[in-house]
């Protein structure tokens, strides 16, 4: 009871008309409690909440909450247009413990082999929203609709809270009574299975956004125009994974070391792609040079020796006209092109 009075601390006093009563509180840590309520000044909302079930002395308590600010309690599958649509719908996390220098969440569900890495977005020490979650092997991924779905179909769900300097709380739900309860909060029937779409529409106008600015193509050299886009694209993708537009909704671009930085939705730094990266000057001259000077290529020439130097030359021009077009002046010495790729095949 002690646990049950602290978490109504967390609630905020200024529409408490909406939240969760003592005996809610208290009732949510055996089963899933629906509480509805609201004035027209703090408006109005439907929420299915759940406390843990470790609620022994000494044990952290969390509440998971799904809520609807929506009218009614059939959604739109739609996103910034309209009322009654996935704007309206969020998942909330408190903790009597604290959510400083917390630094990843990790799911599972029972019954299930893969576990899940959640992006979360926080709102102060001891509240966050669960954003969407991307699987271990970067090959599944969770919209919040997703997860809602999956609270109503399985028993348990359990997350591992993980903190800077290795500390870790282990958290389970159950998930009993889950699917009546969420149920008269919202309907998701006409939300279409496109989470991973609709979840990256931000990311992907923040990044198309930084790709077209001023600032960017000429801090990296305009003869990099062609290529900016791919190579950002590719970069995130190899280090972040392929869902990261649904997760990474900033990006700026450092002029002094001329590099991008892309941060999450907590406007965290979570990827630094350098100007060594986006420096092209050899990789596109290589392209271009791999291209003409194949291994059939240079084969030929060697093998027709009394057509050595009249082929080597024309070519070199070609490869040099391209290169000029492409390439700072002086980037690469005639010689050293030709030999460089073919002198080993010689």
């Amino acid at each position: 009871m002690k646990n049950i009075a602290l978490m109504l601390l967390l609630l905020p006093i200024a529409s408490l008309a909406q939240q969760p009563s003592n005996e809610d509180l208290t009732k949510s840590s055996k089963d899933w409690v629906f509480i509805s309520g609201g004035n027209p000044i703090d408006g109005f909302k439907r929420t299915a909440l759940r406390m843990n079930n470790e609620q022994d002395e000494g044990q952290t308590l969390f509440m998971l909450s799904i809520v609807s600010y929506a009218e009614l309690v059939k959604i739109e599958n739609s996103t910034g247009q309209y009322d009654n649509d996935r704007d309206d719908i969020s998942i909330d996390l408190k903790t009597l413990g604290s959510f400083e220098n917390l630094d990843e969440i990790l799911m599972y569900f029972d019954n299930e082999k893969t576990f899940y890495k959640v992006n979360f977005a926080k709102y102060n020490s001891n509240s966050l929203l669960w954003w969407n979650a991307v699987a271990n092997n970067d090959e599944g991924f969770l919209s919040r609709f997703s997860f809602i779905s999956k609270l109503k179909s399985k028993s348990k769900v359990f997350f591992r809270f993980k903190y800077s300097g290795g500390k870790q709380i282990n958290a389970t739900f159950t998930l009993n009574g889950s699917s009546s309860t969420i149920n008269r909060v919202v309907d998701l029937s006409n939300v279409k299975n496109e989470d991973y779409v609709m979840d990256s529409i931000k990311g992907m106008f923040a990044l198309s956004a930084i790709m077209e600015s001023d600032e960017v193509h000429n801090g990296l050299g305009i003869y990099l125009n062609g290529e900016i886009d791919s190579l950002t694209r590719s970069y995130l993708d190899s280090v972040l994974g392929k869902y990261y537009s649904t997760f990474i909704y900033e990006y700026e671009f450092d002029k002094k070391n001329r590099s991008i930085e892309a941060y999450d939705i907590n406007s965290t730094l979570v990827a630094n792609i350098p100007y060594d990266y986006f420096n092209l000057n050899n990789r596109i001259a290589n392209d271009i040079l791999e291209n003409l000077f194949t291994t059939e290529y240079c084969q030929k020439t060697f093998s027709d020796f009394d057509e050595f130097t009249s082929n080597v030359k024309s070519n070199r021009l070609e490869v040099l006209d391209e290169i000029s077009r492409s390439l700072p002046e002086g980037l690469f010495d005639e010689d050293f092109t030709f030999w460089e790729y073919c002198s080993p095949l010689k």
